[in-house]
């Protein structure tokens, strides 16, 4: 599959209780969820395709890990996951498979698919868009400081619980049926929240959650198999501190991180790293609700268009932008064939500026797959890496060159699009 020919919009996944025991567990969820439970496994459910890729793409980033905030670090991790896409998963029409029943990825590309699968699934399940979603650390305990388990994320839901799911990922030769290994991912999530929920006297579970359940994704090599996610072993105890102000320092996280990457000497950026580490500092986040950032001057942020023609602000100017949306962001060359565009929706800007909290934590971006035109703008020594003479760029001024072209992008609720294209088409 080659990952910029993707255009389809959705993946189909099968969503099914692990068996009729875990299926009673989860019972016990709210009435909400159980309703939103009963939908997702009364047949295939569609998943948004930017959503899995970016869960797969970005899995390192996504990952808060250090050493991701540069342009060669993120090419390195980006074309590692790209090629593993384009040889060891096919789009068949409806959903994601392997292309031939004899394929066997790499053990990290079942990981990250599980990952991705899992937690579009989730996000589907309670609402919730990338920039929710943190991963955990593994945090110790007591006096010889033994590990205690912790499962892989943790968000603040909505705005009075907070969830965590384990997500695992296995190739099989038919996922219809529960092979050994699918049996020994549940076994080894069951165990783990058995240690969480019978920790020793002098240990505390270091994130506790009101809801606390594991997903199983597997894949074959089958031309008209479904992805199948098995959801198994819920729920648990409550977290005393508020959800809305974990979800907040998530989102913002989000939004530094990202901002950081696509703009990262922008006075914008560095006045909102220091409000994020402030919010940090503070016992209630939720203090300095709608007080806004200011630049250097002590000026607020004001955010104007490049002219009256145009759909971009001028922070975009000198940068790649898609032409006739409002965004823009980096591009940064991965092969010879490829370039990945990474940008972000403008309407994010005046969101980190402004500070009005309640707009943070209400964002939600249509989440789709569409084709686009694109105005890329490289440095010289990035566009040399692509090594061919045919395409047609057009010089800038100081050192940089730019070419217009279309490709499929990938709009997320988060507000981020990204995208691989081939330069030469």
């Amino acid at each position: 599959m080659t990952i910029e020919k993707i255009n389809s919009p959705a993946i189909e996944v099968d969503v099914a209780y692990y068996d009729t025991a875990e299926a009673q567990k989860f019972k016990s969820y709210p009435q909400d969820l159980q309703k939103g439970l009963a939908e997702l496994t009364s047949g295939p459910v569609s998943i948004s395709t930017s959503t899995f890729l970016y869960f797969f793409l970005f899995h390192r980033m996504a990952r808060g890990m250090p050493g991701y905030e540069s342009t060669e670090a993120v090419r390195r991790d980006l074309s590692r996951a790209v090629n593993a896409i384009d040889t060891a998963l096919i789009h068949n029409g409806v959903s994601l498979a392997l292309p031939s029943p004899q394929t066997r990825p790499p053990n990290d590309v079942a990981e990250h698919l599980g990952e991705a699968v899992g937690l579009a699934v989730a996000s589907k399940l309670h609402g919730l868009t990338e920039a929710d979603w943190q991963r955990l650390e593994v945090k110790g305990f007591g006096k010889n400081k033994k590990l205690t388990p912790s499962f892989d994320y943790q968000l603040a839901a909505e705005e009075n619980r907070f969830v965590q799911v384990e997500t695992k990922g296995s190739v099989v030769d038919r996922n219809q049926l529960k092979a050994s290994v699918v049996s020994l991912h549940k076994a080894n999530i069951t165990k783990k929240k058995v240690k969480l929920s019978t920790l020793p006297s002098d240990a505390e579970d270091p994130y506790p959650a009101d809801v606390r359940y594991g997903t199983i994704t597997t894949v074959d090599g089958r031309i008209d198999s479904r992805l199948r996610c098995w959801l198994v072993d819920p729920p648990a105890e409550g977290l005393p501190i508020e959800p809305r102000a974990y979800k907040l320092l998530s989102r913002m996280t989000f939004l530094a991180r990202w901002l950081g990457l696509v703009s990262p000497r922008s006075q914008l950026t560095s006045a909102l790293a220091s409000r994020l580490n402030a919010l940090l500092a503070l016992n209630d986040p939720l203090d300095l609700d709608s007080v806004p950032l200011v630049r250097g001057s002590g000026e607020e942020f004001k955010f104007f268009l490049s002219s009256a023609n145009s759909d971009h602000y001028t922070f975009f100017g000198g940068r790649s932008r898609l032409l006739g949306f409002p965004g823009g962001g980096l591009a940064i060359v991965l092969s010879e064939k490829s370039i990945a565009f990474i940008g972000i929706n403008q309407n994010l800007l005046p969101l980190a500026a402004d500070q009005r909290f309640d707009e943070i934590l209400e964002y939600g971006a249509t989440s789709t797959t569409e084709r686009w035109p694109i105005e890329l703008v490289l440095r010289h020594d990035e566009a040399s890496r692509l090594g061919v003479d045919s395409v047609p760029w057009e010089e800038m001024d100081r050192g940089h060159v730019k070419l217009r072209t279309e490709g499929n992008f990938h709009f997320i609720r988060s507000g981020l699009v990204f995208g691989i294209l081939d330069p030469r088409v």
